[in-house]
C-alpha cells in the first residue's frame, strides 16, 4: 500500500477496457451483473449491480454496491466504466471471411519476417499453437474440400459434368466448413492478430485519439469524484489498449497519477512489443517503469493458450513491472466441469471475468467490489 492508502476501500472506480471484441457495454454489463450475483453466494456477502446508464459515445456506467462481513464488515461503493472502443473493433471487423483470410496471409509473412513469430515459437508454446490454428485449420479445409471434389468428380464418367459438379461440391463444403470454423473462432483470431498488426504498423495511430479522449474522461472523474482507488483493468487487446492509456495518463497527469493501478487480465502483449516497427507501444511499456502507477499486476493462467504467460522473455525488456501473479482456475472448479471450460479456449479466456465454484487465489469481484486495496 502506499501511505496515503487507507486500509479499507469505501470508494472505488474501475475503468475498465474490453479484448477485441464487438460486443459492446450491454454484453459486460450482464456478464458482470450475472457472474458477481453468483460469485457473491460463495463469498457470503452481497452484490447489487445497477442499471447501465450511457454517460457519453465514449464511456457506459454502473454502480456497484458490496456488503461484507469479512474481513471486516463494510459496504463498498464501486464506479464501473466500460471505456467503449467496440465501434473501432467492427470497423476493422471484416465479415467477408475469404477475404479476411486472403488478407491475413500478408500479416503472418510479415510477423515470420520480422521476427516476433519465432520470438513466440520459442518462449510461448501455447499463444504460438493459437497463432498457428486459424491458418492450419483453412489449410486444411481447403485441402480437404479439394479432395473431396477430386474425388466425387473421379466417379462421372462426363469431363463436363464431372468438373461442375467437383467444383459445387467444393465450394460448399468450404462455405460450410467456414461456418464451422468461424464457430470454432478461428476468424476471431484472425481478425484479431490482423488487428494488432496494423496497430504495430502505424503504431496506434488508430487509437490515439480515442486514448486521449480516455485520459480526459478518468481525469474530470477523478477531480470531481475522489476514489480511494483507482483500478485500471485491460482484458486481452484490452490490456495493450491500458498499457498505452496508464502510459499517457501518467504522463499527461502525473499528479493525479498515484492512486491509479493497473490491472492486466490474460494479456496479449507480445503479440505487438514483438513487431519492431511498434515503438510507440515499447515506448509506453518503458515509460510505465519509470512514471508508476502505484501498481502493475498481470494476472494470468498458464492453460490460458490465447494469454502470454512469462511475458519477460518476449518484451525484450528488463522490465521492474508488471508483477505477474499466476491464476490456477484448476483449483477453483470441480475437476469434470474444469475439464469442460479448459476444452473451449474462448471461454477459459474469459474466466478472469467470471465466478467460480470455489475460493481460490484470484477473484475478480473482491478485486473490484472488495473491502481491501489491490495489493492485499
Amino acid at each position: 500500500m502506499t501511505e496515503q492508502e487507507p486500509s479499507v476501500v469505501t470508494k472505488r472506480q474501475v475503468f475498465y477496457l474490453s479484448g477485441f471484441d464487438p460486443r459492446g457495454a450491454a454484453f459486460y454489463h450482464r456478464l458482470y451483473q450475472e457472474e458477481s450475483a453468483l460469485q457473491a453466494k460463495l463469498l457470503h456477502a452481497n452484490i447489487e449491480v445497477s442499471l447501465r446508464t450511457r454517460q457519453s459515445n465514449l464511456v457506459n456506467h454502473w454502480a456497484v454496491k458490496a456488503d461484507w462481513q469479512e474481513p471486516t464488515a463494510a459496504q463498498i461503493n464501486t464506479d464501473y466504466f466500460f471505456l467503449n472502443w467496440d465501434d473501432i473493433v467492427r470497423q476493422y471487423w471484416e465479415t467477408n471471411l475469404l477475404k479476411l483470410a486472403w488478407i491475413s496471409i500478408p500479416s503472418y509473412l510479415h510477423y515470420m519476417r520480422c521476427g516476433a513469430f519465432s520470438n513466440i515459437q520459442r518462449n510461448h508454446r501455447g499463444p504460438f499453437f493459437s497463432a498457428v490454428y486459424p491458418m492450419l485449420i483453412l489449410f486444411l479445409l481447403i485441402l480437404a474440400s479439394a479432395l473431396l471434389g477430386l474425388l466425387v468428380a473421379s466417379f462421372i464418367p462426363q469431363p463436363i459434368i464431372a468438373s461442375a459438379v467437383g467444383l459445387a461440391l467444393a465450394a460448399a463444403s468450404l462455405h460450410y466448413g467456414a461456418k464451422l470454423a468461424n464457430q470454432w473462432g478461428v476468424f476471431w483470431l484472425l481478425r484479431t492478430y490482423l488487428f494488432v498488426f496494423r496497430m504495430g504498423l502505424d503504431n496506434s495511430a488508430m487509437m490515439l485519439d480515442r486514448l486521449n479522449d480516455f485520459v480526459k474522461i478518468i481525469k474530470q472523474t477523478q477531480q470531481e469524484s475522489p476514489a480511494d482507488e483507482i483500478l485500471l483493468v485491460g482484458h486481452s487487446v484490452g490490456t495493450i489498449m491500458a498499457v498505452h492509456l496508464a502510459a499517457m495518463y501518467t504522463e499527461q497527469h502525473p499528479d493525479l497519477a498515484a492512486k491509479v493501478k493497473l490491472i492486466t487480465l490474460g494479456q496479449c502483449i507480445p503479440l505487438l512489443s514483438g513487431m519492431p516497427q511498434a515503438t510507440l507501444f515499447n515506448q509506453h511499456l518503458n515509460q510505465l517503469q519509470n512514471q508508476a502507477v502505484s501498481a502493475w499486476i498481470d494476472y494470468l493462467a498458464r492453460a490460458d493458450s490465447l494469454a502470454f504467460c512469462e511475458e519477460q522473455h518476449l518484451l525484450k525488456l528488463e522490465l521492474r513491472q508488471p508483477s505477474m501473479r499466476v491464476v490456477r482456475f484448476f483449483n477453483m472448479f470441480e475437476p469434470k466441469r474444469y475439464e469442460q471450460i479448459k476444452k473451449n479456449k474462448f471461454r477459459l479466456h474469459f474466466q478472469y471475468l467470471m465466478a467460480t465454484e470455489k475460493l481460490g487465489d484470484y477473484d475478480y469481484f473482491l478485486i473490484t467490489a472488495g473491502a481491501l486495496p489491490l495489493q492485499q
